[in-house]
């Protein structure tokens, strides 16, 4: 009786999640385009710095899904970085590092969501 809301907890917990990843992402993206402005950082290296942020926001997004859902992290981290990679990847298209940036993002957000629930 006191389990009905269980899987709508964790849906909410995925979605807080993505917001908070993608919230930090444009933060994060937003603070390196103004050091490669204000920088001599050459933006040769623009697409790995964008897998580290991905890797950044992920893990915090996997920490807060874990954190709202206490339980499950790591199988929750993980959904969250795949919605968040599958969105990336429809409204950016393929790159270069699409490889790396799933294997990096999963990581982030298997990692984010076991820290999230201990």
């Amino acid at each position: 009786m006191g389990n009905e809301n269980i899987g709508g907890n964790k849906i909410k917990a995925i979605c807080i999640g993505l917001a908070a990843s993608f919230l930090a992402m444009l933060l994060l993206s937003l603070l390196l385009s103004l050091i490669v402005y204000i920088s001599p950082l050459s933006d040769l290296h623009l697409d790995k710095l964008a897998v580290l942020i991905e890797g950044v926001a992920l893990l915090l997004g996997g920490f807060i899904v874990g954190m709202y859902a206490r339980e499950k992290g790591l199988v929750l981290g993980l959904i969250t970085a795949l919605l968040v990679s599958l969105l990336l990847f429809l409204l950016n298209g393929g790159s270069g590092l699409l490889g790396i940036k799933i294997i990096v993002s999963l990581l982030a957000g298997g990692i984010g969501g076991i820290l999230g629930v201990h």
